[in-house]
């Protein structure tokens, strides 16, 4: 990788990559680090940085995913007044509503009287719906009884589900 010059890449949505151009046949092409490092990727496929930061190309951060699966994996929104993924606040009912959103279609949890069982419940549902996918409220060390995380002694789906309350 160090032999060749490296710059960065916006996707148009305020995202940030590390890229370098090639020439082909006199036509220049942009490849991205990612995208070198995984090699060829089937048709249909992506690149997932697992922990949302683009600047981070270990080959352990990394995995091939499909374009809904990608973007499973985002961060919370910023207009976000809970503070967690899949929980907003019922003003009829006065207690907070847990949902999550799979095809298209908005599936309901449950509602809670505190935010943070709501988000603990939007995370199990969101464990079981997308797997290694899912992004959760909690960081997985939290929910797991560790004190660092680690990609390469992640987990299982399976593991996760049964640690999750």
């Amino acid at each position: 990788m160090n032999k060749y010059i490296w710059y960065l890449k916006s996707n148009g949505k305020g995202k940030l990559y590390v890229a370098r151009t090639i020439n082909i046949n006199g036509k220049y092409k942009k490849i991205s680090m990612h995208r070198q490092i995984i090699g060829k990727i089937p048709i249909g496929k992506e690149v997932d940085h697992i922990n949302h930061n683009g600047f981070d190309n270990r080959r352990c951060n990394l995995r091939i995913c499909s374009r809904s699966q990608n973007a499973k994996n985002s961060k919370i929104r910023k207009n976000n007044t809970s503070g967690y993924n899949g929980v907003t606040f019922d003003k009829r009912a006065k207690k907070w509503r847990a949902q999550i959103w799979k095809d298209n279609c908005r599936i309901h949890i449950g509602l809670f009287e505190d935010k943070k069982i709501a988000a603990r419940a939007v995370d199990k549902k969101a464990v079981e719906l997308f797997g290694e996918f899912a992004v959760l409220n909690f960081c997985r060390p939290t929910l797991w009884g560790r004190e660092e995380a680690t990609t390469a002694s992640s987990p299982t789906t399976t593991e996760i589900k049964q640690r999750l309350p």
